[in-house]
């Protein structure tokens, strides 16, 4: 949301447009299926491994974050991430 109210401070945008997209990003949001995250300490070869198990069981997970060698953080739906 702060991008928004850096626009329409800078004058980039009105505060009448700012509200209305913070309004469409909300309904955007809630139309979405309920995600998840986990954080977790492995390889990089260990959990490309672990995100081709997920995908053989049609289950996906994405890699979110990348925070060190052995530190990542996947997100996906609910149900995948505590599949």
């Amino acid at each position: 949301l702060g991008e928004y109210v850096a626009a329409a401070v800078a004058g980039s945008l009105t505060l009448e447009d700012a509200l209305y997209l913070v309004g469409e990003r909300a309904k955007l949001m809630q139309s979405m299926e309920r995600g998840a995250m986990a954080a977790l300490s492995v390889s990089r070869e260990e959990l490309d491994a672990l995100i081709s198990l997920c995908e053989e069981r049609s289950i996906r997970i994405d890699i979110a974050a990348h925070n060190h060698s052995s530190h990542f953080t996947v997100s996906g739906t609910s149900d995948a991430i505590h599949s």
